[in-house]
């Protein structure tokens, strides 16, 4: 057994959502180019929250597992229509799920660890902002994750 490498989950959530998006995205930041310049719009920036619970054994009912982990994700873009669109695609990597129930795209950890749950965080700022000339659209989520 060990404990959740909240890292790992960071990167695993990052490239689930520039798969299912086509998009760019950064942790705590704009994403950048490989010569270091910003990315084009409309791009997302993953903001892992401190607010989090590690608690319980591996493996036990989700409410209890290793750990709860908060996500606030923000869409980024020149116009409104631009991060509507890729938030609606970051709710459907996230929380969509098919006809069978499961979901819409896997997220895959690596090192033992497995999602145990994924659902919209209930302290989500979920606007829509203008700021100047750019718009932002906020949605939180919670990722539940234990090891074996």
């Amino acid at each position: 057994m060990s404990v959740v490498k909240r890292r790992l989950v960071n990167a695993a959530l990052k490239a689930m959502l520039v798969e299912a998006t086509s998009r760019p995205f950064g942790i705590l930041r704009a994403p950048e180019t490989s010569d270091g310049k910003q990315e084009s719009f409309p791009y997302g920036v993953i903001i892992p929250r401190p607010k989090g619970a590690l608690t319980g054994p591996p493996y036990s009912n989700s409410p209890w597992a290793d750990a709860s982990l908060e996500y606030h994700i923000k869409s980024i873009g020149e116009r409104d229509d631009q991060c509507e669109a890729l938030a609606d695609k970051i709710r459907d990597a996230i929380i969509g799920r098919d006809s069978t129930g499961e979901y819409n795209y896997d997220l895959v950890i690596g090192e033992n660890h497995v999602v145990m749950e994924r659902r919209p965080s209930v302290i989500s700022p979920g606007d829509s902002s203008p700021q100047g000339k750019i718009f932002e659209v906020d949605d939180g989520f919670v990722i539940v994750v234990t090891t074996s």
